[in-house]
């Protein structure tokens, strides 16, 4: 392995200290991640032996604290003790994607997640008589929750909550998984994503981690990205498609260009270094434009 692999995960490590937990609480799946220094160079055998006790692990927790999935695993009559080889892992019932978009509206909203949820729910405080999709959202995650969803290119979106646990080690590995690649290290950061704080998006809310790993970060969108405004895009997008892009799309993707283009060319007249973090679209559109 490469000493500046080392160097830059050791490095990450230290920036991310509050997202990684105490070693001496690690479970077999803290190990597969935070154990391994380079995740891409792991041997088969070793990768196969973290593959499979973490895997166990986990389907035995979600087994024990689910209700939903212990009946959905006890219909197919699958249970842990089953587990015992890697081959073993292919019986592992999995849950239907369709499942995380088949969700009721209002207050049954929020019985869905409770009902969906592995481990103890903290209190929840839904203010109103019929809140709408967000507004059930913010509440959860008001009580300490990490409740996302995805962008809806299929009509509906994908709703996962997570525990604040869950979601930085989906955080960790992301910025590992760079760590393992390239040198993420830079004075300046320009996120093409919506700032974490404005959106209950997942790819927004997930790149949160890096104001802790830059000492200055940018975001392209820093406006309020509310679920409807999600939906009005994607809706436009399939009634598009074929046709190049809405008026409101085009005029959102020209803001980007234009405020990444901009910081660009602030920041390459002096001697710091920027990084560019972004969907490979856009990152096009930015070096089209330059």
């Amino acid at each position: 392995m490469k000493q500046d692999v080392r160097d830059r995960v050791r490095r990450l490590d230290e920036q991310l200290a509050q997202y990684i937990p105490p070693r001496e609480n690690w479970n077999p799946a803290d190990e597969s991640l935070y154990k391994a220094v380079d995740l891409y160079r792991v041997t088969p055998d070793e990768a196969q032996g973290m593959q499979l006790k973490a895997i166990k692990y986990t389907f035995t927790h979600h087994y024990n604290n689910n209700n939903f999935y212990h009946r959905y695993c006890e219909i197919r009559n699958v249970a842990p003790d089953d587990i015992k080889t890697v081959d073993d892992l292919d019986t592992i019932p999995l849950i239907p994607d369709a499942t995380f978009k088949e969700y009721p509206s209002g207050k049954n909203f929020a019985y869905w997640l409770a009902n969906v949820y592995t481990g103890d729910l903290p209190a929840i405080v839904i203010k109103g008589s019929n809140p709408i999709f967000d507004d059930v959202i913010n509440a959860f995650n008001a009580a300490g929750m990490a409740v996302s969803y995805s962008s809806g290119t299929s009509g509906r979106h994908t709703v996962i909550p997570r525990d604040q646990k869950t979601f930085k080690a989906a955080q960790y590995a992301f910025a590992k998984l760079r760590a393992n690649m390239i040198d993420p290290n830079a004075d300046h950061a320009l996120q093409l994503f919506p700032k974490p704080t404005r959106t209950n998006l997942f790819t927004g809310k997930i790149s949160s981690f890096t104001d802790d790993v830059y000492p200055d970060v940018h975001y392209a969108v820093d406006v309020k990205i509310s679920t409807e405004l999600v939906q009005q895009s994607m809706r436009m997008s399939r009634g598009l498609k074929g046709k190049g892009p809405s008026n409101a799309q085009s005029g959102m993707l020209q803001k980007i260009v234009d405020n990444s283009t901009q910081w660009i060319e602030r920041y390459g007249k002096t001697e710091e270094s920027i990084i560019l973090i972004g969907p490979p679209f856009i990152l096009l559109l930015v070096m089209d434009t330059l």
